[in-house]
């Protein structure tokens, strides 16, 4: 039986008493190399000695390019939505977050699945911080659905020992860029779901 258990509860709904502030539609360039992988220490097998080696991160090239057209509205009170990110693959979503300490965006999400039969725990992690570019003021100079944010997305997943028959758990880490695309269309239109997660 599975339990999942969501961590980040951001069921906000949009617009629900607030007017839109702003509100632009973007286009990046989502840029995976690789991804790295972390074995977790076996409990029965660690060693507390200090000549005990630390586990080293792997890494494979793993390239996926995705162009990602989407929508960034920020509300009066300064809340900011995201609409159009990819999670587990899907496109058509919202997700709530703030302005950072810079001026930026960041969104933050994470869940929790546990298998009681095989004590299997995974825990998914979701941070995209995303910043106006060079030379882009803010709203006021975003004037073209070609107009990009700039940032870095990273997507941890960790996994227990039950998860994996043949081993201990492991950290699994994708790390992306969001970059300006060089060959973005103008008339590509998409429609953004109201569906929050």
């Amino acid at each position: 039986m599975m339990k999942i258990t969501f961590s980040l509860l951001i069921f906000v709904l949009l617009g629900c008493g607030s007017d839109i502030g702003h509100e632009a539609t973007f286009t990046s360039l989502v840029v995976q190399r690789e991804v790295c992988t972390l074995a977790l220490a076996d409990d029965e097998s660690s060693d507390d000695s200090e000549d005990a080696a630390e586990p080293e991160e792997e890494c494979e090239r793993y390239e996926i390019n995705t162009v990602l057209r989407y929508q960034i509205i920020e509300d009066t009170e300064k809340r900011v939505w995201i609409k159009g990110w990819s999670i587990n693959g899907s496109t058509h979503r919202n997700w709530l977050g703030t302005r950072d300490s810079d001026g930026g965006f960041l969104f933050e999400r994470s869940t929790t699945t546990e298998n009681e039969g095989t004590g299997c725990v995974k825990t998914e992690s979701q941070t995209l911080s995303l910043q106006f570019p060079y030379g882009m003021a803010g709203y006021e100079d975003a004037d073209d659905v070609c107009d990009h944010l700039e940032g870095r997305e990273t997507i941890t997943v960790t996994t227990t020992a039950g998860c994996n028959e043949s081993g201990p758990g492991t950290v699994r880490t994708v790390r992306k860029r969001w970059e300006e695309d060089p060959t973005c269309e103008k008339n590509i239109s998409i429609s953004f779901s109201d569906v929050e997660e």
